[in-house]
């Protein structure tokens, strides 16, 4: 199989006050001259390019987030599940992923059509949008479909509704509980935000 290896350094001077967080007491102390690898099935630089990889990989821990939309907003019943039937149960999971996967493809519609990024948009604000576009699509012929649909990719992205843009932090890895290989959280242990900075502006490729 074909991979394609793709090499950078972070910033050396964001490098260095990140070298300064504590470890984990099992792992070696980090190197602030590190050489990170990314390995990919992506060959072709022109379909995906090297930052572009590098900065989906930094945000892969955006699933969580993902995961809690599922479950915290979509999920209405106080039941995980109500299906008894495994075959049922199965397909609950399916709806809930598939519901999932069209809230947030028009949000990404909406997001491009602006040139903004899709974190900016609201997921609770698109349910409520989506949810009172699908009774309007109901009673309009068909015809209207294109006027409502611009519609509700404007109301996708009201003003009043956007999240700022994500800062770019950093926080020392440490708990607060005991018997962790990780060193207990002590007050001078803080973190660092680096103010209109994104991922990409502190790579070196």
């Amino acid at each position: 199989m074909q991979v394609r290896v793709i090499a950078y350094r972070i910033e050396p001077h964001t490098a260095e006050r990140l070298a300064e967080f504590p470890s984990s007491q099992t792992s070696n102390h980090a190197d602030p001259r590190q050489l990170h690898r990314l390995v990919t099935t992506l060959l072709d630089p022109q379909q995906a390019p090297a930052l572009e990889l590098i900065n989906c990989y930094h945000e892969r821990w955006e699933i969580e987030a993902c995961i809690a939309e599922q479950k915290t907003h979509l999920r209405l019943s106080g039941q995980p599940l109500r299906s008894k039937d495994p075959v049922l149960v199965r397909q609950e999971l399916y709806g809930l992923l598939l519901a999932h996967y069209i809230v947030r493809w028009w949000m990404h519609q909406s997001a491009c059509e602006a040139n903004l990024d899709s974190d900016r948009l609201s997921f609770t604000h698109a349910i409520e949008v989506l949810d009172t576009a699908c009774y309007e699509f109901a009673l309009v012929p068909r015809e209207e479909f294109p006027r409502l649909q611009q519609r509700l990719l404007a109301d996708l992205r009201e003003p009043s509704t956007l999240l700022p843009p994500r800062r770019l932090r950093f926080y020392p890895r440490v708990v607060k509980r005991a018997y962790s290989s990780f060193h207990r959280k002590r007050p001078e242990q803080q973190g660092f935000t680096l103010k209109k900075q994104s991922f990409k502006d502190i790579l070196r490729i």
